[in-house]
């Protein structure tokens, strides 16, 4: 589930299996930072996936804003 902290707030990515892989931090409206955290090696797989999507969704929603 994708949430929305501003301010700077770290926002997680979080599935029922794992723990976040995707970590999106909300610095200012216009400086975002994506973590890609899925050791050892950062492979892609269906929850990063799935994480990417609701990164992308939270991105185009507080972009339009």
């Amino acid at each position: 589930m994708a949430t929305m902290n501003a301010g700077g707030k770290l926002t997680q990515m979080n599935t029922a299996a794992k723990p976040a892989q995707i970590r999106l931090t909300w610095r200012t409206p216009a400086y975002w930072r994506v973590t890609i955290d899925n050791p050892s090696i950062n492979v892609l797989d269906p929850e990063m996936v799935e994480q990417f999507r609701e990164v992308i969704v939270a991105l185009e929603i507080e972009g339009s804003r």
